[in-house]
C-alpha cells in the first residue's frame, strides 16, 4: 500500500503531504487489521477507506483552480488553506 507522496496524495493548495501520509498510514493499518478480522481483501478495504479523502482532495483541486483564476488576494487563500488542512486530516470514516 502506498501512502503520501508515493500514492500521489499531496494536498492541493498547500502541496503538503506529511499530514495526509500520517492519516493514510492509519487507514492502511486499520485496513490490515480489519482484513484479519473480516477476511476481506486488504486492498479493497484500503481503497474504500480512502474514498472520503479522495473526494475532499478532488474538491480542493477545484478550489485551487478557482483561487488561481480569481486573483482575489491572500484572505481567501488563507481561509482555503485552513479549511484544506481541517477537512483532509479530520475525515471521519463511515
Amino acid at each position: 500500500m502506498l501512502i503520501g507522496d508515493a500514492a500521489g496524495l499531496i494536498l492541493p493548495i498547500t502541496f503538503e503531504g506529511i499530514g495526509s501520509a500520517l492519516k493514510i498510514g492509519i487507514l492502511a493499518a486499520e485496513a490490515i487489521v480489519k482484513c484479519f478480522d473480516d477476511g476481506e481483501q486488504v486492498a479493497s478495504l484500503y481503497l474504500k477507506s480512502l474514498e472520503p479523502m479522495l473526494q475532499v482532495i478532488g474538491r480542493l483541486c477545484t478550489v485551487q483552480d478557482q483561487l488561481k483564476a480569481s486573483n482575489a488576494g491572500a484572505d481567501p487563500l488563507a481561509k482555503s488553506l485552513k479549511n484544506a488542512y481541517r477537512e483532509t486530516l479530520t475525515i471521519q470514516e463511515t
